[in-house]
């Protein structure tokens, strides 16, 4: 059988783009669209810079990770403005407490 995931992601790219505004953007969204608050836990991520990536939380489970995209992938990519984003699985157990 093929197994499904819903996922909700998003980008900000501009010269003042950066964690509290990616942060402000995914709480509206889900708390607009889908009634839902989130919690954030700092974390170490490969993508994102140190000390500016948290875990996204809900209902006190990890759903997904949301920073700023590491120096390193901006420099790689030649990128000219700081980069943020997120990515959370809405999955069917956060679907149902809907």
């Amino acid at each position: 059988p093929v197994s499904e995931t819903i996922n909700l992601s998003g980008i900000s790219a501009h010269q003042d783009a950066n964690f509290t505004e990616i942060k402000s953007v995914l709480q509206s969204a889900l708390k607009t669209g889908f009634d839902l608050e989130i919690a954030t836990k700092t974390t170490e991520h490969p993508t994102f810079e140190k000390g500016h990536c948290a875990d996204v939380k809900i209902n006190n489970k990890t759903v997904g990770v949301i920073g700023e995209i590491s120096s390193k992938i901006i420099e790689n990519y030649k990128i000219r403005v700081p980069v943020v984003a997120f990515e959370i699985s809405l999955s069917e157990s956060i679907l149902k407490s809907l």
